[in-house]
């Protein structure tokens, strides 16, 4: 094998351990929507820019705008939010756990490392082949 591709290999194989990493590392792992304060869902319900409202186990809010965008507020489901979503008539409903994403992030570990050993075995058999030994000899030691 040439410098060149041998060079060429080490630096793909690196570049897809760091991206695999990246993406591990920097995914939401929480599958939570971004947190807005309640003014905004107060003005998005005067504008009447709301599609739906969900609202979970804990009580908290979870407004689906009618341009598609999901947005949490910190605000308790009382009674006047519940009369002034009623009067605007947007439809509240229960909300599930958001799904966590955590068994994609251990795909990605999973791959990374299978990567990882084919090219270290890659690199150790082909290092033995130029070293004319065989990798699974047994050697006599006296």
């Amino acid at each position: 094998m040439s410098q060149r591709l041998r060079t060429f290999l080490v630096w793909a194989v690196l570049i897809i351990l760091f991206l695999g990493v990246y993406v591990v590392v920097s995914g939401d792992s929480t599958g939570e929507p971004p947190r807005e304060p309640s003014a905004v869902l107060y003005g998005d319900l005067s504008r009447g820019e709301i599609a739906s409202v969900g609202v979970d186990a804990q009580n908290r809010v979870y407004v689906s705008r009618v341009d598609g965008r999901v947005y949490a507020v910190d605000l308790q489901y009382t009674e006047p939010l519940a009369d002034a979503l009623d009067a605007a008539g947007v439809p509240v409903g229960w909300r599930d756990e958001p799904a966590r994403s955590s068994d994609r992030s251990w795909l990605w570990i999973a791959f990374v490392g299978f990567v990882a050993l084919v090219a270290f075995l890659i690199f150790y058999l082909r290092r033995a082949r130029q070293t004319g030994t065989s990798v699974l000899a047994l050697r006599k030691t006296t």
